[in-house]
């Protein structure tokens, strides 16, 4: 994770940039297109009430993604895993598995082959919890 001191030297640069109060060499469209949606998400990261295009997209991206029938699962911490999160299906054909003790459904394709819950924190045998 960058600190809080190097977030807003990005920003800053990244913004300088796009003004063009610093040149950098690229081409115009480049440099608007790819600077602009970094320092987008740099407003994001830092809270800037004046620049909300990525928390805009990123809740089109998600509820687009929930409307297909997709939910994005949780395995835990970042540190855990590189890839910490993923959108799976939960459509009628998605596998599943249903914890048998708090009831939690999964649709992770490692819980569903493992049998595992993660509000549990629990491995299950075949023949407990629910397959779907």
């Amino acid at each position: 994770m960058k600190t809080e001191a190097e977030i807003y030297r990005a920003h800053d640069i990244l913004s300088q940039v796009i003004t063009g109060e610093v040149e950098v060499g690229l081409h115009p469209k480049d440099k608007e297109l790819a600077l602009r949606a970094a320092l987008d998400v740099l407003c994001w990261i830092l809270g800037h009430e004046h620049n909300k295009a990525f928390a805009e997209n990123l809740a089109r991206i998600h509820a687009e993604c929930e409307r297909r029938g997709y939910v994005l699962v949780d395995y835990g911490s970042p540190q855990q895993r590189p890839q910490a999160r993923e959108y799976v299906s939960t459509g009628p054909e998605a596998p599943s598995f249903t914890c048998p003790q708090c009831l939690l459904t999964s649709y992770s394709p490692n819980d569903v082959a493992k049998r595992y819950c993660g509000n549990c924190h629990t491995f299950f045998p075949i023949g407990e919890g629910g397959d779907g």
